[in-house]
């Protein structure tokens, strides 16, 4: 296991050219109650649920930690020599996620946990945030490359079948349909991850926090906000270490510390019983918010060949009308609005037709024509899009993104991909099932000749 430690990061180390720090306050408009607290006593306040989910600045934030969180880990140092174990704790320069925060006004250290076994499909990495006040802590989770979450998720499809019963501690005496692929990642770095968090809460330093430390910490008696956050594969750690955290009496002082779990383009970790689950134990608390980017494929996943997935938690998603982000699940069970919430998608063909988009998205229209498209699972895409009006992660930089045409053709084509899709979703024979990727080729193949 990788453990490395950041130092203390503060927005004024960062000065164009040497110059005075910039004037303007990249998240203006907190609150007459946050005064010069700026960001990190905007985090610290007390908020209803609700609030906390529509909240522009905080969701932004949390895409901007997602996002940055993809910073590359090198357990080899760059001289050549081989990694320190990880008893040997130093400290790094600077970490990615640490730096915009800093930027964005929030001084902090960090720390990073990481757990790699490719056989096992194992990639979790964890970025835990601590404010110099001590009064935020966000833990980060690191999701899969948009370049590699489709040669992942096929994998994932590959070896699980079906989600498989798991006992949450904490949570009752049933067991929780849960997807194991999933589930293992947040294992993998937990116990770090939680003696980490522990040491927040009780007000201390976090570099401090190891395996045979912290047996008479005892909690604040008001302690840290604390955020949960990730995107793709990190989502869905993420929402996992949520539940976790809400139902396990063990982990008792950090459920009632989180204020909120924030994912984007997260895939599906469960079935309905974990639904039901996080009604009881997290909604009216801590919510889940989850955001969906039109066409991004993975909060469709996995497919309904592997067997039945539900998403739980608040839904946000940005469709082709407007662009717009609209609740299109309230948390209980029930759709708002006219926009249904995401579900499976039928075949694991989806994929194949997401990844096609990404070169369809050279030519103009034809980016949209498809029903998923794997461009708009990218965390940048997530950033630009939840920004506050006059915000952005480049703080006093202006950046107006632009907006590409929406494809023309797209509903008939559509309604064309569904039918492919659901041949091959019943198709029972191994003949049907292994001709996916013939039947998905003159797709690929229309859209570059398009």
């Amino acid at each position: 296991m990788l453990v490395r430690d950041y130092g203390v990061l503060r927005p004024e180390y960062f000065k164009p050219y040497g110059g005075s720090p910039a004037a303007r306050s990249v998240y203006p408009d907190l609150g007459p109650d946050v005064g010069a607290g700026g960001i990190g006593a905007y985090l610290a306040e007390p908020m209803k649920p609700s609030d906390r989910a529509e909240d522009a600045y905080i969701r932004h934030l949390m895409a901007i930690c997602s996002g940055y969180s993809y910073e590359t880990l090198s357990p080899v140092p760059d001289d050549g020599r081989p990694a320190r174990p990880a008893s040997e704790r130093g400290r790094g320069t600077t970490n990615a996620v640490s730096e915009m925060l800093a930027r964005l006004g929030l001084p902090n250290r960090a720390r990073v946990v990481a757990e790699y076994i490719d056989a096992m499909l194992v990639r979790s990495t964890a970025t835990i945030v601590q404010s110099v006040d001590k009064k935020v802590v966000i833990l980060v989770y690191r999701g899969t490359e948009p370049t590699n979450i489709v040669n992942w998720l096929l994998d994932v499809e590959v070896h699980s079948r079906e989600p498989e019963k798991v006992l949450i501690q904490g949570a009752g005496a049933d067991a929780y349909d849960l997807h194991v692929g999933f589930y293992r990642n947040v294992r993998a770095t937990r116990a770090a991850v939680l003696q980490t968090l522990r040491y927040a809460l009780a007000g201390q330093d976090i570099h401090r926090a190891g395996p045979a430390t912290g047996g008479d910490l005892e909690p604040l008696p008001e302690p840290p906000a604390l955020y949960v956050t990730g995107h793709s594969l990190g989502g869905a750690m993420a929402a996992i270490m949520g539940v976790m955290l809400a139902t396990n009496p063990l982990y008792e002082e950090l459920g009632n510390a989180l204020r909120a779990v924030y994912t984007f383009g997260q895939p599906m970790v469960g079935s309905q019983s974990l639904v039901d689950l996080y009604g009881a134990s997290m909604h009216g608390h801590a919510p889940l918010v989850r955001f969906v980017n039109r066409q991004d494929p993975v909060p469709r996943v996995p497919s309904a060949e592997t067997g039945a997935f539900t998403h739980f938690g608040v839904e946000y998603r940005r469709t082709e009308a407007d662009g717009a982000w609209t609740r299109t699940h309230d948390g209980h069970g029930r759709a708002d609005g006219r926009n249904r919430p995401v579900s499976q998608m039928l075949s694991i063909a989806g994929l194949e037709l997401a990844f096609a988009g990404f070169p369809a998205g050279q030519i103009g229209q034809l980016d949209r024509m498809l029903p998923y498209n794997i461009v708009d699972h990218f965390p940048s895409y997530y950033i630009e899009t939840l920004a506050p009006a006059g915000v952005s992660e480049f703080g006093d930089d202006e950046f107006v993104p632009v907006r590409p045409a929406r494809g023309i053709l797209r509903r008939p084509v559509r309604g064309a991909v569904d039918g492919f899709e659901q041949l091959v979703a019943r198709g029972a024979t191994g003949a049907v099932r292994g001709g996916t990727r013939a039947l998905a080729a003159p797709i690929h193949l229309w859209k570059r000749a398009g």
